[in-house]
């Protein structure tokens, strides 16, 4: 697959705790995507952690992936995809992105979004039990926010409800 990639919000939650898939994903070629819900989601929970870096970490985020707004397309076929697969409103919305955008692969917490199966589209859970916090960098792209304060302490698959 060549076209782009979406990261959910729970991608992020793992990448902050040295998830390797994670790192490997974010650190590699191609596109990546984020929903702007994710910024909010993300910024809600950095706050909620008392991350005093929360604007720096998101303007970093923003620098290195693709945001794709939520629009009122984005809204109706979030509606769609919310009663055709049972998803809440957040993580319908996200697909929805990811699908305007024309991601290819998505990677996400969030069990209900990886229970969807809209055709274009390959959805990949991930696994957010107990990893370490922090964003640790490396080669290719900097983890948003590098640094041990990043990672917030959210519950796994939290950031999708929000």
């Amino acid at each position: 697959m060549n076209g782009p990639t979406g990261l959910d919000t729970g991608f992020f939650l793992a990448l902050s705790r040295g998830d390797p898939l994670a790192l490997s994903i974010f650190q590699g070629p191609g596109e990546l995507v984020v929903s702007a819900l994710s910024l909010y989601e993300l910024q809600k929970k950095l706050r909620e952690a008392g991350n005093a870096r929360w604007l720096e970490i998101l303007d970093d985020l923003a620098r290195s992936v693709r945001v794709v707004p939520v629009t009122a397309k984005t809204a109706l076929s979030a509606g769609e995809l919310a009663r055709e697969y049972g998803l809440p409103a957040g993580a319908a919305m996200i697909l929805a992105s990811f699908l305007e955008a024309g991601c290819e692969t998505a990677y996400t917490a969030d069990k209900r979004l990886a229970r969807a199966a809209p055709p274009g589209i390959e959805i990949i859970a991930m696994n957010l039990e107990a990893r370490p916090a922090g964003l640790p960098g490396g080669a290719g792209r900097a983890a948003p926010g590098d640094g041990p304060e990043a990672g917030s302490e959210a519950e796994p698959g939290a950031a999708d409800d929000a």
